[in-house]
């Protein structure tokens, strides 16, 4: 399928998707139901926004900064290889011209655009001194009108890194997760090298989402680019072996692209035909609607199908009280409402069994989480053998120079990637730990007796089926490559109020850059003397390099009353799981209360009463059904989409 048609095609679910967003809020509120969870409304305004965030990455003088210009239309960014080497500038469509500091504590300060070179090259730290959150610049902020950027599409341009492996890291655990997508900028001059892949390899742990563009094709004829071009997309394809969303390399002149911007008429045309802009473009807003839009509209499904399932089984109770016939059936299926609502509060109220397993469990995850981690930076570790290895390999003064250069960075990235992993095990085992609450909650609803209701298989049936056929869909999805879901995007299915405050509100602060500011400090000197001397000499600053990393992330800090880093991390999530499960519990029990009176009142009203009554809901039932037939063809459409095509290669 043409880019331009899967644009379109994702463009109509997410109107769809929207819309049925929009009926489930309406109808909860005029039906009296619960409350829709945040996720839902959080997802609702991400696809009414309809905006992407890009983080573009490449190493040093691929012609990164000079394309990210090209696309605003003027030269805001420094290009100069040892400027614009420290500092991420963070792009947003503006009629008006703003720029500003943004610091890692969230505080700004004003700058002009002729501050930009100063501060764009500005270091973390002194050599020693690691700074805090309110010095550490997160990144530059630049507001202003953007002439070739596709419509709702920003921009994180990062610095050009050469090998500096802990910059990669920092990049890769800090700002990948911030985008919806990376453009990874490539040159015409050679094929991806071994540097570029080893650095995709990093970005492969965060996201698949990788968009791979091909700079400078002007500087070259056109046959000996193309070649560039093919034998890129060739080892893309080999060495990733459909891990990479799409391996294509997409060409274009940034400077043709730049000149576009200066001119009119036939004159631009020409530029952009020959810059292959429009191209480029295209392929863009497809890969973005591909990989996040259709993300965005799944998810968005998903934490719906979680509302609408246990909302319909309460009005379809609600029917079964109006239906039934006789005293002793109103009396007994109060008597299932109050027993349902009195086993969900012995199991999940403050004192409940259940929760109690809940907070033990989560209580050991954590334990064992921090002592893995701390175990990976303990003497006999995979990572200080890793380095003992080369050191032990050092075989000249020139070979034990270069590894004094490596070491700080490589060790500071492998200490990122073991706290991410262990983030992340964490977070995974918190979505099966509340897996049996979420069934609870489900459970909890009014009483449903089919019989009664006479809504035979369009009831719970009903129901299931439109669980069952969505997180079918959503797995197969997910296993072919189209959907790339991550852990919190997982969680949010399983439990969207917990997960998305309190997995996404402690997102992993190891992303915060600080951390590498100790590179700055790792190597204290040239190495003199011998091999075996400098071999004595590295040994020791391995040591006190993962000392100073370990005291980042355990010493406690009296001054601020604060625990550790590792402390505040996991107590910040448990104690955000515990609130969110008690709120929910709390709200459910308050509900189940609300069903069993209005189950007493019905079992009042007369006969006339009872038969508007039962009007009133069954056409309550028919619309809230009508609303989970409008998501169930959504789910055919994605489904649709997805098997029309496969993850594009070379």
């Amino acid at each position: 399928m043409h880019p331009s048609n899967v644009t379109e095609q994702i463009e109509k679910v997410r109107q769809q998707s929207i819309a049925v967003l929009d009926a489930l809020v309406a109808k909860a509120g005029e039906f009296e139901l619960a409350e829709p969870p945040s996720a839902l409304e959080r997802y609702r305004r991400k696809l009414r926004e309809n905006a992407y965030k890009v983080l573009v990455v490449g190493e040093a003088k691929r012609g990164k900064s000079s394309f990210v210009n090209a696309l605003i239309g003027r030269d805001i960014l420094p290009t100069d290889v040892e400027v614009a080497t420290s500092q991420v500038f963070n792009i947003q469509p503006s009629q008006r011209e703003a720029y500003r500091l943004r610091f890692e504590d969230g505080s700004a300060r004003e700058i002009s655009a002729g501050d930009l070179p100063r501060y764009g090259s500005q270091v973390m730290a002194d050599a020693g001194v690691v700074p805090s959150a309110g010095e550490i610049i997160r990144w530059i902020e630049v507001e202003a009108p953007i002439r070739f950027l596709p419509k709702g599409v920003s921009i994180l341009d990062t610095p050009g890194l050469g090998a500096l492996y802990a910059g990669h890291a920092r990049i890769t655990h800090r700002f990948v997760p911030e985008a919806d997508a990376v453009i990874f900028v490539l040159e015409s001059g050679q094929p991806v090298i071994e540097e570029d892949l080893r650095f995709i390899e990093q970005i492969l742990t965060v996201t698949r989402n990788i968009f791979f563009v091909q700079t400078k094709i002007d500087r070259y004829n056109k046959e000996d680019w193309q070649n560039v071009q093919r034998r890129s997309q060739e080892i893309l394809a080999q060495r990733f072996q459909g891990r990479l969303e799409d391996t294509r390399v997409w060409p274009v002149s940034s400077a043709n692209l730049r000149k576009a911007a200066s001119t009119e008429g036939k004159t631009q045309q020409a530029y952009l035909m020959v810059s292959q802009y429009k191209e480029l473009a295209t392929a863009l807003r497809a890969f973005l609607a591909r990989v996040a839009g259709w993300e965005r509209a799944a998810e968005a499904m998903a934490v719906a199908a979680r509302y609408y399932a246990p909302s319909h089984k309460v009005i379809a109770g609600r029917l079964a009280g109006l239906s039934a016939e006789s005293e002793q059936k109103q009396a007994e299926l109060q008597k299932v409402a109050v027993e349902a609502k009195r086993q969900f509060d012995a199991g999940w109220g403050s004192q409940g069994q259940k929760y109690k397993e809940l907070r033990e469990g989560l209580q050991r995850a954590i334990a064992v989480a921090k002592k893995s981690f701390s175990n990976t930076l303990q003497p006999g570790s995979d990572m200080e053998l890793a380095q003992k290895a080369k050191i032990e390999g050092v075989a000249s003064l020139s070979d034990a120079k270069q590894v004094a250069e490596e070491m700080p960075g490589e060790v500071i990235s492998a200490a990122m990637d073991n706290w991410a992993r262990v983030c992340k095990e964490v977070q995974s085992r918190c979505v099966e730990l509340l897996g049996p609450f979420v069934e609870a909650i489900e459970d909890a609803g009014a009483p449903l007796d089919l019989e009664l209701s006479g809504l035979g298989e369009t009831g719970e049936d009903s129901d299931e089926r439109f669980k069952h056929d969505y997180f079918g869909m959503l797995r197969g999805a997910a296993g072919g490559g189209m959907l790339v879901l991550g852990v919190s995007s997982m969680a949010s299915l399983v439990m969207p109020a917990v997960a998305a405050t309190a997995l996404a509100t402690v997102a992993p602060f190891v992303a915060v850059p600080v951390l590498v500011g100790l590179v700055y400090s790792g190597v204290k000197g040239v190495l003199k003397g011998q091999v075996k001397s400098a071999q004595g000499q590295l040994r020791m600053q391995l040591a006190e390099l993962i000392q100073q990393v370990r005291r980042y992330f355990f010493d406690v800090d009296l001054s601020a009353g604060n625990f550790s880093r590792v402390e505040e991390y996991f107590n910040t999530l448990e104690r955000t799981v515990n609130e969110q499960v008690r709120e929910m519990a709390e709200g459910k029990s308050k509900e189940s209360q609300a069903e069993i009176s209005r189950l007493t009142q019905t079992a009042q009203l007369s006969g006339r009463e009872r038969e508007a009554w039962i009007k009133q809901t069954r056409q309550q039932l028919a619309q809230w059904d009508s609303i989970g037939k409008a998501a169930k063809d959504i789910m055919e459409r994605m489904e649709a989409l997805k098997r029309s095509q496969a993850p594009a290669t070379a």
